[in-house]
Protein backbone atom coordinates (compact mmCIF):
# COMPACT_ATOMS: atom_id res chain seq x y z
CA UNK A 1 0.00 0.00 0.00
CA UNK A 2 1.35 3.52 -0.68
CA UNK A 3 1.55 6.56 2.07
CA UNK A 4 -1.00 8.73 1.81
CA UNK A 5 -0.21 11.09 -1.27
CA UNK A 6 2.24 9.23 -3.69
CA UNK A 7 -0.90 7.51 -5.60
CA UNK A 8 -1.79 11.30 -6.68
CA UNK A 9 1.89 11.86 -7.30
CA UNK A 10 2.31 8.58 -9.81
CA UNK A 11 -0.68 9.93 -11.64
CA UNK A 12 0.61 13.20 -12.18
CA UNK A 13 4.19 11.85 -12.76
CA UNK A 14 1.94 9.72 -15.85
CA UNK A 15 0.84 12.60 -17.45
CA UNK A 16 3.50 14.69 -17.51
CA UNK A 17 2.24 17.35 -14.94
CA UNK A 18 4.10 18.89 -12.01
CA UNK A 19 4.34 17.02 -9.42
CA UNK A 20 4.63 17.78 -5.41
CA UNK A 21 6.18 15.73 -2.81
CA UNK A 22 3.22 14.67 -0.63
CA UNK A 23 5.62 15.34 2.32
CA UNK A 24 7.62 18.49 2.09
CA UNK A 25 5.56 19.92 -0.51
CA UNK A 26 9.08 20.37 -2.55
CA UNK A 27 9.13 20.09 -6.91
CA UNK A 28 12.39 18.43 -6.60
CA UNK A 29 10.99 14.93 -7.18
CA UNK A 30 12.50 12.67 -9.60
CA UNK A 31 12.22 8.77 -10.46
CA UNK A 32 13.99 6.46 -11.90
CA UNK A 33 12.82 3.04 -13.67
CA UNK A 34 15.64 -0.02 -13.13
CA UNK A 35 14.60 -3.63 -14.97
CA UNK A 36 15.75 -5.93 -17.66
CA UNK A 37 16.19 -3.84 -21.04
CA UNK A 38 14.76 -6.35 -23.32
CA UNK A 39 11.74 -7.40 -21.27
CA UNK A 40 11.29 -3.63 -19.85
CA UNK A 41 10.03 -4.63 -16.57
CA UNK A 42 11.72 -3.74 -13.47
CA UNK A 43 10.91 -1.44 -10.37
CA UNK A 44 10.89 2.50 -10.11
CA UNK A 45 11.97 4.42 -7.71
CA UNK A 46 10.69 7.74 -6.73
CA UNK A 47 12.20 10.01 -4.02
CA UNK A 48 12.03 14.03 -3.16
CA UNK A 49 15.27 15.40 -3.18
CA UNK A 50 14.51 18.13 -0.16
CA UNK A 51 13.31 15.34 2.64
CA UNK A 52 14.93 12.33 1.13
CA UNK A 53 11.52 10.29 1.38
CA UNK A 54 10.16 8.34 -1.56
CA UNK A 55 9.02 4.53 -2.59
CA UNK A 56 9.66 1.87 -4.46
CA UNK A 57 7.81 -0.07 -6.46
CA UNK A 58 8.20 -3.57 -7.97
CA UNK A 59 7.44 -5.15 -10.68
CA UNK A 60 6.40 -2.43 -13.54
CA UNK A 61 6.33 -2.03 -17.10
CA UNK A 62 8.37 0.20 -17.90
CA UNK A 63 7.04 2.36 -20.93
CA UNK A 64 8.86 2.25 -24.42
CA UNK A 65 9.57 6.42 -23.66
CA UNK A 66 11.20 6.30 -20.17
CA UNK A 67 14.69 6.13 -19.59
CA UNK A 68 15.37 3.09 -17.43
CA UNK A 69 18.79 1.30 -15.83
CA UNK A 70 19.77 -2.18 -16.44
CA UNK A 71 19.71 -4.44 -13.32
CA UNK A 72 23.33 -4.62 -13.53
CA UNK A 73 24.48 -1.15 -14.04
CA UNK A 74 25.53 -0.66 -10.11
CA UNK A 75 27.16 2.26 -10.78
CA UNK A 76 25.48 4.41 -13.18
CA UNK A 77 22.60 3.57 -10.16
CA UNK A 78 24.85 4.89 -7.10
CA UNK A 79 25.67 7.99 -9.28
CA UNK A 80 22.25 8.83 -10.04
CA UNK A 81 19.80 7.51 -6.95
CA UNK A 82 20.65 9.32 -3.71
CA UNK A 83 20.14 7.17 -0.23
CA UNK A 84 16.85 7.83 1.15
CA UNK A 85 13.96 6.53 3.43
CA UNK A 86 11.70 4.34 1.36
CA UNK A 87 7.76 4.59 2.73
CA UNK A 88 6.42 1.51 1.52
Amino acid sequence: MLPRGWKKLLLNLQNKEQVLCPNCCSSKVEYIYVGDLKKRVGFQLVWCNSCKQGIRLSRVLIPNDEDMLSFDDEDEFSKRVPEFKVLN
